[in-house]
C-alpha cells in the first residue's frame, strides 16, 4: 500500500500546482483589467472661463427745451402775417435711432359758421439744423420750401409711419438738432378764415435702426 502512496501524492501535487497556476492567471487578468480601467478613467482636462455674460436693452429717449411751453399761442392773424420761433431736441438713447417729426391732437375749428378754411391758407416752413437756437447751422427745409406746407398737409402727418423725415437718421447719445418753424398766413386768405382756430402738438419720435 505505501508503494502506491507516492504516485497519489504526486498527483495531489500536480493538482495543486495547476491550481494555483489558474488563481494566478486569474489574478493576474483580474489585476490587468483593472489597470486597463483605472487607464481609461483618469483623464487629463482643461478649461477657459468667460465670465460674468450681461445683456441689456438699448434706450430710446428724446426731449426737447420746451418745458411744457407751446411754440405758438398766436392770436389776431391777418392775411400777410408770419413768425417764427426755435426749439431744441436732444436725443438720449443708447441705440442708434431715426428721428420724424408728425403732428397730434390736431384740431380746425370754424369760427364764421362758413367751414374751417384756415388750414388751406396758414402754412408752416419746418427747417433743422445744428447749433444753438440764437445761432443755427445749416438750415434745411423738413416741410417744402418757404412759405412751407399747408397745415392741410401737415395734419395729415399722424404717425412715425408717415412723418417727415428729418435727415436725422443715425442719432446717438448727446446728438442735439434745432428746429425752426415759420408760419405764414397767405396774403389771399379769403374772409371765410376769420376766426378760424388751429391746434396741434408736434410731435418728434425716435426708433432704433
Amino acid at each position: 500500500m505505501r508503494g502506491h502512496e507516492q504516485p497519489r501524492t504526486g498527483f495531489r501535487a500536480f493538482l495543486r500546482t495547476r491550481a494555483a497556476r489558474r488563481l494566478m492567471t486569474a489574478g493576474t487578468l483580474g489585476v490587468s483589467g483593472l489597470l486597463v480601467w483605472q487607464s481609461t478613467a483618469a483623464s487629463f482636462t482643461a478649461s477657459t472661463t468667460n465670465p460674468s455674460n450681461s445683456m441689456t436693452a438699448g434706450t430710446v429717449t428724446i426731449s426737447d427745451n420746451d418745458s411744457g411751453t407751446a411754440l405758438f399761442t398766436t392770436t389776431g392773424m391777418v392775411p400777410g402775417a408770419t413768425g417764427n420761433n426755435c426749439i431744441l431736441v436732444t436725443y438720449s438713447g443708447t441705440a442708434t435711432s431715426t428721428i420724424k417729426l408728425y403732428t397730434a391732437n390736431y384740431l380746425a375749428t370754424d369760427g364764421a359758421a362758413d367751414g374751417a378754411t384756415l388750414p388751406t391758407w396758414l402754412k408752416m416752413n419746418i427747417q433743422v439744423g445744428t447749433g444753438t437756437c440764437g445761432a443755427p447751422i445749416g438750415l434745411t427745409d423738413v416741410t417744402a420750401a418757404s412759405p412751407g406746407d399747408t397745415f392741410t398737409t401737415i395734419s395729415a402727418k399722424t404717425s412715425f409711419a408717415n412723418g417727415y423725415g428729418t435727415g436725422w437718421t443715425a442719432a446717438t447719445a448727446g446728438n442735439t438738432r434745432v428746429f425752426k418753424f415759420t408760419y405764414t398766413l397767405d396774403s389771399s386768405t379769403p374772409n371765410t378764415s376769420t376766426g378760424d382756430n388751429i391746434t396741434t402738438d408736434f410731435v418728434w419720435t425716435a426708433t432704433n435702426n
